[in-house]
């Protein structure tokens, strides 16, 4: 569905005028927006690769703030070695590991994410590895113009078939803009996006099949279920 249809169907089930511009039309259109950067952040629909080439002795880089999450980080050696995937940790066992060492000559083996930096250790001796990442990229807005689309490649590339989803949770920021508090609507509509969510989820969870459970053997309780801070996707 474009903006325009979107549009009609939040704005004509709330009771919002249909006006073709305005203040409350703008409202809506950024609902819809809102709508799919955080469809993407609960279900992470739609993901991509990047990939960042290191330098020697650094250790700490800056994301772009297109990447809305990530997972799955690997480096791919300059030598043609097997690349490998980094295993997550705590930001302050990496700030402890740093403190506490004193020339560390291995490849980087651990990274965390804090605030808008990544960290690995320990720091690469190379500046011609890459890492790489699998990540959700921001879309960008659906503007003014009907025919845009969250199915567009750059705004947000989402099925269709999830986008009566986005319209859900536009639908429930209408229904409390309007104060309906005597209908309950924007209580219904939340229920609505809340599950829509959560099928959406098991509809791309099994779009390839079923998924084997992953198993920990030999491997620490407690660190299987280790904190992970927000935009780190742990895959449990």
């Amino acid at each position: 569905m474009d903006l325009t249809t979107l549009r009609l169907r939040v704005q004509r089930t709330v009771g919002i005028a249909a006006g073709t511009a305005g203040d409350e039309q703008t409202l809506v259109d950024s609902w819809l927006n809102e709508s799919i950067v955080q469809f993407l952040l609960r279900t992470k629909a739609v993901k991509k690769t990047a990939s960042l080439t290191l330098t020697a002795g650094q250790g700490d880089y800056t994301l772009d703030t297109s990447i809305l999450a990530f997972e799955d980080i690997y480096i791919a050696p300059v030598s043609g070695g097997q690349s490998y995937m980094l295993q997550r940790v705590d930001s302050g066992d990496i700030r402890r590991m740093r403190l506490l060492a004193s020339a560390i000559s291995a490849p980087p083996s651990v990274y965390d994410y804090e605030g808008n930096t990544l960290s690995i250790y320990p720091s690469p001796a190379s500046s011609s590895d890459t890492l790489h990442m699998i990540y959700v990229p921001k879309p960008s807005a659906l503007m003014s113009s009907g025919s845009h689309s969250p199915s567009d490649a750059t705004r947000g590339e989402i099925p269709e078939e999830f986008h009566p989803v986005l319209e859900s949770y536009a639908k429930f920021k209408a229904a409390q803009y309007s104060n309906d508090a005597p209908s309950q609507n924007g209580q219904m509509f939340k229920q609505e996006w809340e599950q829509g969510v959560v099928e959406s989820k098991m509809i791309l969870a099994r779009k390839a099949g079923m998924k084997v459970s992953r198993a920990n053997i030999g491997g620490s309780r407690n660190a299987a279920w280790r904190y992970a801070p927000p935009g780190v996707d742990r895959g449990y």
